[in-house]
């Protein structure tokens, strides 16, 4: 079960079933409250800027209705939708993009 401020919904991203998934994203988050939902966008074929250009617009989307999107499989897509300032940390592991990250998880 997750634990509180956890998205319980995860929605992923396939193009072969769903070619554009933002007018369904766009239909659905709406109504839905704050922080239910995390979106995978996960593209295996996607070349990069349609890739990018899909990640710009769902980051948009998600971030206006209070939803959490997760870019799986490309860190270059994830870091670009996301503002670092100094001192921030980014954790890569070997199955993608993690974060927010206290001190103490990265000392574990």
């Amino acid at each position: 079960m997750p634990g509180p401020g956890l998205p319980r919904l995860h929605l992923i991203s396939d193009g072969a079933l769903a070619p554009d998934p933002l007018p369904r994203l766009a239909a659905l988050l709406p109504g839905l409250p704050p922080g239910l939902v995390a979106v995978h966008l996960r593209e295996k074929s996607l070349p990069g800027g349609p890739l990018l250009a899909l990640a710009g617009a769902l980051a948009e989307l998600c971030h206006r209705h209070g939803q959490l999107l997760l870019v799986n499989e490309r860190v270059d897509v994830a870091l670009s939708q996301v503002p670092l300032r100094q001192g921030d940390v980014v954790l890569v592991s070997s199955d993608g993009l993690h974060g927010p990250v206290s001190d103490e998880e990265i000392l574990e």
